[in-house]
């Protein structure tokens, strides 16, 4: 009862309902996901999703509102969101598909389902997201993140593999990527490893190194001076330190 009493209690909270727990009507008590619009249910489930940490409990909200309105592209979206929480990769890219057949200018919904793609090892189709929530939306900052951290992770995994110049050309792309990104002040900032001068500066860095491998010395060490510089930016003294001693090495 004391659980059912704080259900009641955190809806009404959240739609601004002031009656006293003694004075809701016992058949709504009862039945507590009755007699609510789509939008409530959209709101209840974000509110159980972001706040409680209820994923399961935001997918069933979700659901209801999608039942009432079958055109609830944030519904869609963050049912898919949760799905992929809890490791449901193909239950969000559903979800995320539909999302952007009633809305197929989201940008961020193609950036979540490129993420989803990922997660279930679809890479190209990942790729092809992250591509098309650019195109939609050039000032949306974390496709570009994603794409270009994708195309370094392949990189380095050519580069495991003995294909330096596969490698090279992975960690081109995500240089190029990184390059068109819109700069902002979260991107920038000293110490955020996921923002785009981090993740340019080590990209710079293994293609470097591959490079070195190769036998492009001259390749190399321009990629290197680069890193170094961009570690410099980010007060990363060890990354700094460690592309400036590789430098010297190869000049030897």
């Amino acid at each position: 009862m004391l659980r059912l009493y704080k259900t009641l209690l955190t809806t009404c909270l959240l739609f601004g309902i002031t009656t006293a727990l003694n004075e809701i009507p016992t058949t709504y008590a009862q039945s507590p996901l009755t007699a609510m619009t789509a939008e409530e249910y959209y709101h209840q489930g974000v509110f159980k999703d972001q706040l409680e940490g209820d994923k399961q409990g935001a997918i069933e909200y979700y659901t209801q509102a999608i039942k009432l309105d079958p055109n609830h592209t944030d519904a869609y979206n963050d049912r898919g969101l949760a799905r992929l929480a809890l490791g449901d990769a193909q239950g969000a890219i559903a979800d995320y598909t539909q999302a952007i057949k009633i809305n197929p200018r989201h940008a961020q919904i193609y950036n979540n389902r490129g993420t989803a793609r990922l997660a279930a090892q679809d890479r190209q189709g990942a790729i092809a997201d992250y591509t098309q929530a650019i195109k939609i939306n050039p000032l949306l900052e974390d496709p570009y993140l994603h794409l270009a951290q994708l195309y370094r992770q392949r990189g380095l995994h050519r580069d495991n593999s003995g294909d330096a110049t596969g490698a090279i050309a992975e960690y081109t792309q995500a240089i190029q990527v990184l390059n068109q990104m819109p700069s902002s002040e979260r991107s920038r900032l000293r110490g955020n490893r996921q923002g785009s001068v981090y993740n340019l500066a080590m990209t710079h860095y293994h293609r470097g190194i591959t490079r070195f491998n190769s036998g492009d010395k001259q390749g190399a060490i321009n990629d290197l001076q680069k890193a170094a510089e961009l570690f410099y930016t980010q007060a990363d003294t060890n990354n700094h330190q460690l592309a400036v001693r590789k430098i010297r090495e190869i000049q030897r």
